[in-house]
């Protein structure tokens, strides 16, 4: 019993949380003098510095490699494997919140709930993580930008990347706001959208222009291992991309008979929270958590035991929470 709890304890005392603080956001998406909320560091920090500094975090030596999104929108969609229409598809459904007047943001995922769309985002970007104090309140003035996977590309025009819809007050969960810190499984916030937005044609400049956006749907099927795709911004692999989002293919596991915690092996460092953990079903991306943690490890094969890995939100606590309200 000692021993588990020793082992508990220096688990847990390495996972660093990953959102981002957001002191200046501009239309087009971009951000300066970021700094995270994890323990790294404590001076405000561009997103470039940022990633010299953490040099390497959760980032794993076995498992392949990020990649931007652009790689594959540049490619012949005649070429395309079913995987990477799959992510092309889900890339639309992600995007990224924003909280000017707390100065957060993170990414997003685009749910849809009984006809109303909605994203689900991490919980801990409302609160400071040291104290686990509110930074946030359940009604600060709160941005989705839905086309922010094509930020920093270099091709998509800033009309397009900084469209962004409001979001409605008063967060699902938000009320759990003292266990974001504590309890992991309820590391997330459910903000609805002031105004449907997955049935809106794609416009040109867009992958898949023409066809409908979307929503991510929530997995209903619960493997305990399997291949997961993360699909998202990430703050590490910018200084060899710069700042765009990314997808990353890799392992997860789960307990299906006690489901919170998503372990999984995708690259991830501080700034990845909220971006999208799926599978695919039927050639579509579903989800089945959202990122959450990160360990601070430098690059590494896998651990063996999967406590220790990357973690994330199971969309199953999502499911449970939406059907219970």
């Amino acid at each position: 019993m000692q021993y588990l709890l020793a082992l508990f304890l220096l688990i847990f005392s390495n996972i660093s949380f990953a959102s981002v603080r957001m002191p200046k956001f501009t239309e087009a998406g971009s951000c300066t003098n970021c700094r995270t909320i994890s323990s790294l560091s404590k001076k405000p920090l561009s997103f470039s510095s940022l990633t010299e500094q953490i040099q390497t975090i959760a980032y794993y030596t076995d498992n392949g490699d990020r990649q931007a999104l652009a790689v594959l929108r540049a490619k012949d969609p005649n070429a395309l494997t079913m995987e990477e229409k799959a992510i092309l598809e889900a890339s639309n459904r992600i995007g990224f919140i924003h909280l000017p007047g707390c100065k957060r943001g993170s990414n997003a995922v685009l749910i849809n709930i009984n006809g109303r769309d909605a994203i689900v985002a991490p919980g801990h970007l409302a609160i400071d993580l040291k104290s686990g104090a509110l930074k946030c309140s359940a009604t600060e003035d709160a941005y989705y930008y839905p086309n922010a996977s094509y930020t920093g590309d270099g091709q998509t025009p800033d009309s397009i990347t900084a469209k962004k819809i409001k979001l409605e007050p008063n967060p699902l969960n938000f009320e759990n706001h003292a266990e974001f810190k504590s309890d992991g499984t309820q590391d997330f916030l459910i903000y609805y959208l002031s105004e449907n937005i997955s049935d809106e044609v794609l416009p040109t400049g867009l992958s898949m222009a023409g066809e409908r956006r979307g929503f991510v749907p929530i997995s209903t099927v619960r493997e305990r291992k399997g291949t997961a795709y993360n699909i998202g911004y990430d703050s590490k692999i910018e200084e060899q991309i710069g700042r765009q989002m990314s997808f990353h293919e890799c392992r997860y596991e789960q307990n299906t008979r006690r489901l919170g915690y998503f372990s999984h092996n995708c690259d991830s460092s501080p700034g990845g929270s909220g971006s999208l953990l799926g599978t695919i079903e039927n050639g579509e991306m579903t989800l089945q958590a959202v990122n959450s943690s990160v360990f601070e490890t430098y690059d590494t094969p896998t651990p063996e035991s999967s406590l220790t890995w990357n973690k994330g939100v199971s969309s199953d606590i999502f499911y449970k929470f939406i059907k219970g309200n």
